[in-house]
């Protein structure tokens, strides 16, 4: 008989070791399945928004606090979509914030929900890489080969950022546009920029 054992759950816990004071931690055995797994982490964090929440004054808010909140419910939405894309997309929103700590730097807490919508929002989008801007802002690029890629900042204003080289005939298009991030997708595809 196999004894239960407590795991930690990686990609909610490694947001809490400097963003979260919660944990979580999951009694499932070492051959759970993902199923099992995931119906636990959906209970745990329905206790943890039903719980009562502070308030404080307007002066009184830690802004670091409420963007490290802003990236918790970024990669619980993304871990929550059951797409695996996103899952990878969390992920990789993880390893951006621990490195910005590391190196003193930050992750705009505007661009993330941004960031989480559109990812949400367009499911056929493959995945791209992910880099943090010099102003922390975060980036998705998709690369298809020289002198052909789309690139979106998601700034956290209600305009995103996009920039664009797509092939022509024996030349090059290029673009740079603001545009809502509702309407980033389609707009770039019309202009034949690929999201694969």
């Amino acid at each position: 008989m196999e004894t239960a054992m407590s795991y930690p759950l990686e990609p909610i816990t490694s947001v809490s070791s400097t963003s979260l004071s919660a944990s979580y931690f999951i009694l499932a055995s070492p051959d759970a399945e993902v199923g099992e797994v995931e119906l636990i982490l959906r209970r745990k964090l329905a206790e943890r928004q039903t719980a009562p929440t502070p308030i404080y004054s307007a002066n009184a808010i830690d802004q670091d606090y409420l963007g490290k909140q802003k990236i918790f419910d970024a990669v619980k939405d993304l871990y929550l979509s059951n797409n695996p894309r996103n899952r990878q997309v969390a992920d990789r929103l993880i390893s951006l914030h621990r490195d910005a700590l590391t190196e003193d730097e930050h992750v705009d807490p505007d661009s993330i929900p941004q960031f989480a919508k559109f990812f949400l929002t367009y499911s056929d989008v493959g995945l791209p890489k992910i880099t943090l801007t010099p102003d922390g802002t975060l980036r998705a690029r998709w690369l298809h080969g020289y002198g052909d890629f789309i690139a979106i900042e998601f700034t956290g204003k209600p305009l995103a950022k996009v920039v664009a080289e797509i092939p022509r005939e024996r030349e090059t298009a290029r673009y740079f546009f603001s545009e809502l991030i509702e309407s980033v997708a389609p707009v770039a595809s019309s202009l034949g920029a690929s999201f694969a």
